[in-house]
């Protein structure tokens, strides 16, 4: 079978086998697609250690960072790692090493910045406003992921019962409790809608008539968190993966055994539920140089 085919099987593979998002798929198609078009062979048995080394120092010629890059490579290690899976003779997946071998700690975020933080999205009244007060209660009440917040549709939340169904990574689904608070913040938002939507988060404003879907993607809630952080004069980052690692941390230090913290962030392995809940201070995590101008991601 040719590359092109094994591509195409790999992408049914990554759906149905291991649930990942369109959106992953959609991105390993484009890292996968790269590779072959660079290697320009449609025999797998031709792909030599050479032939990576060469594509990874093509991918250093071009304008990507080193994160980006890996991306690409790690893309390519799945897609050789499925062709080994299906009996084929390929090169070694292990041999293919990555650019940026250290992951940044994520600072746990104190507790007096949320309530500065929540102080200020109190006084929310405009529709945006609003959403985005919903947003930064549910990601506290639940820790959940900003992937699994974005795919929430109405119909995943319960008013009745307080709670929503989160569908983690390969379609792992959970239910979790929302308080009598955050169902009020999230009829709210609700109430000053006026689409259609299924999605429970949406756009508003110019981006939402040029956009696709209304739905709110992951980069937008990044960039909401950034700028609610100026209003509230928060000095510290306030990301989604560090509200999620601070409710780990509050629920653990509440008492709550290691198992149930694991069940509410949807881990697969106890060990990440460890890791999370072993915080690092912000004033030990290492600074990063910018440019000047740089945008935020």
């Amino acid at each position: 079978m040719k590359l092109a085919q094994h591509k195409q099987q790999f992408l049914v593979y990554l759906k149905k086998d291991l649930g990942r998002s369109p959106k992953t798929i959609e991105n390993y198609h484009r890292y996968v697609e790269a590779f072959l078009r660079f290697a320009n062979t449609d025999d797998a048995h031709k792909i030599t250690q050479t032939t990576l080394s060469a594509f990874k120092a093509h991918l250093a010629t071009q304008p990507l960072s080193a994160k980006s890059q890996d991306y690409y490579l790690i893309a390519l290690r799945s897609f050789l790692k499925y062709l080994k899976l299906q009996g084929g003779t390929v090169v070694e997946p292990r041999g293919i090493q990555l650019i940026n071998q250290t992951t940044a700690p994520v600072p746990i975020v104190a507790a007096k910045e949320i309530a500065r933080f929540r102080k200020t999205m109190a006084k929310a009244t405009t529709p945006i406003a609003l959403r985005d007060r919903a947003v930064i209660e549910l990601l506290l009440a639940t820790g959940m992921r900003v992937s699994e917040l974005c795919a929430l549709s109405l119909d995943d939340v319960s008013f009745k019962k307080s709670c929503c169904v989160v569908t983690g990574p390969r379609g792992r689904a959970r239910v979790l409790p929302l308080t009598a608070p955050v169902v009020d913040i999230i009829k709210a938002y609700l109430r000053a809608r006026h689409d259609s939507d299924t999605a429970l988060f949406v756009q508003f404003g110019k981006n939402a008539h040029n956009a696709k879907t209304l739905r709110l993607s992951p980069r937008a809630v990044q960039r909401l968190l950034r700028q609610r952080c100026v209003t509230a004069g928060v000095t510290i980052s306030i990301t989604p993966k560090s509200i999620r690692q601070y409710v780990a941390t509050e629920l653990h230090r509440s008492g709550e055994p290691v198992s149930v913290v694991q069940e509410r962030l949807g881990h697969e392995h106890e060990a990440s539920t460890v890791a999370m809940t072993t915080p690092v201070r912000p004033e030990s995590v290492p600074r990063k140089r910018r440019k000047p101008g740089r945008r935020d991601i």
